[in-house]
């Protein structure tokens, strides 16, 4: 996805993780070769190297702006008017004197990019309406969206990814079904929300073949209020005219979800927050004091009423969800030392 229209011309130092790996020119440890090239296929060895068995989900890591030269028009997969399609105007660094940071790792390291992108999520703009993607802004854009991402169901998200300049491939380029790109001047962190119901079967692929196998770890900083978009909805608005009175700056951070995570077991909201440098909201706990939520981020074979400063919860031994019933018992400091609290954030 490294387009002229869909990458910063200025971002030539940016490195990006995609967990689907890309083709084309790449590098790899000596060790890595080591572990595969007893395997290593005769043709498609770009599919053998998404296959999870010999990735072992494992990250690439990407320049934002691509680094290596798409030679011609003849190949084996390759004639003029697939050239043209999607590889006529990637927009590549030509920089003669360019040379990476012995430093530039560091950002890439993955604790430090995921806490890095959680916190420009926190700072971004979460859209409303699609035609806020067409207003410049210095702030990225975030959209949340939900489209499966099989091969078998591209066609219904190729129109949307058409407009954006992207692969309609939606794998290719994400990254916990996250891709980042430009668009109208503006960054935009779109995130898919699918949520996949069962392992799909294929007697000519594996299963991982056609997407995802739970949905985005991300879904936990979808900020409460904001819709999440259709394909065709999202294009359908982003056709619509802007209102002219549109203040982007008005659209200030919203409360967003954290659920406490296996680690964090007994923990309370203040802890749960405080680790992402948020603070609990106590006033927002009622607006997720529901069955339908918890069960978006905890497993729950149950979901039941109750009553605590802990609550809502989910018990961990007995994979139970908690909602209460008095609500002058909401708490941020609440805990149980066998819950993982649903936390809303600011």
């Amino acid at each position: 996805n490294g387009f002229k229209d869909t990458v910063n011309p200025n971002s030539s130092r940016t490195l990006l993780r995609t967990d689907f790996f890309p083709g084309l020119g790449w590098m790899l440890l000596k060790s890595v070769w080591y572990e595969i090239r007893q395997k290593w296929p005769t043709n498609h060895w770009d599919w053998f190297m998404r296959n999870p068995a010999t990735s072992k989900h494992r990250d690439t890591v990407y320049p934002e702006v691509p680094r290596d030269f798409h030679t011609g028009v003849k190949g084996t997969f390759m004639d003029e008017k697939t050239h043209r399609q999607y590889f006529d105007r990637i927009k590549y660094n030509t920089d003669p004197q360019f040379k990476w940071s012995p430093e530039c790792y560091k950002d890439i390291m993955i604790d430090s990019y995921e806490k890095k992108f959680a916190q420009e999520l926190n700072e971004s703009i979460h859209v409303t309406a699609g035609w806020q993607l067409k207003i410049k802004t210095t702030r990225p854009k975030v959209v949340w969206y939900n489209a499966n991402p099989s091969p078998m169901h591209e066609k219904y998200i190729r129109p949307l990814m058409e407009e954006f300049g992207l692969w309609h491939q939606l794998m290719r380029g994400a990254r916990e079904g996250v891709h980042e790109f430009w668009y109208h001047g503006s960054k935009v962190i779109l995130i898919n929300t699918f949520k996949p119901k069962e392992q799909v079967k294929h007697k000519n692929k594996s299963a991982w073949f056609f997407g995802y196998k739970s949905i985005t770890k991300w879904i936990s900083f979808k900020p409460l209020g904001i819709p999440v978009f259709s394909g065709n909805r999202l294009l359908a608005q982003m056709r619509e005219t802007p209102p002219e009175d549109w203040n982007p700056n008005t659209n200030e951070k919203r409360i967003t979800l954290i659920a406490a995570s296996e680690s964090q077991v007994g923990r309370s909201c203040d802890e749960v927050c405080l680790q992402e440098h948020l603070k609990c909201n106590r006033d927002a706990l009622s607006g997720i004091n529901d069955c339908s939520l918890l069960e978006m981020w905890f497993s729950c074979k149950k979901c039941t009423e109750s009553n605590g400063p802990d609550q809502p919860a989910y018990i961990v031994a007995d994979s139970l969800c908690l909602v209460n019933t008095k609500p002058e018992s909401f708490s941020c400091e609440g805990a149980f030392y066998q819950a993982r609290r649903l936390c809303p954030c600011v």
